[in-house]
């Protein structure tokens, strides 16, 4: 009995899933249908009024992208690469403290 319960739990677990990547593949397929039917149109209103027919692109520089990249990486430098102040060679020995060990 178990083992009937068990393959038929099997099957419907597989029923779903089939219907879920069915649905998703039919929701696909519309979305496709319906960008070919507002190309047709386009496509017709174009002729129609005598104007050409303008091509949907997107329009990628890569050098955009280098430069975002560059810049956010030198915002992000670290600040010790800056000299602000003495450098480690002007510094006196005064400024150094020492710190006595403290028992707990």
């Amino acid at each position: 009995m178990a083992d009937f319960v068990m393959s038929m739990v099997r099957f419907l677990v597989r029923v779903v899933v089939l219907a879920m990547g069915l649905v998703f593949a039919a929701s696909l397929l519309l979305v496709v249908v319906a960008l070919a039917i507002m190309w047709g149109l386009g496509a017709l209103w174009a002729k129609l009024t005598g104007q050409p027919m303008t091509p949907w692109v997107m329009r990628v520089n890569p050098r955009t992208g280098w430069s975002k990249a560059s810049q956010a990486a030198s915002r992000w430098q670290p600040y010790a690469k800056q000299s602000k102040g003495r450098s480690k060679a002007d510094r006196d020995l005064a400024d150094v403290t020492d710190v006595q060990v403290k028992d707990l």
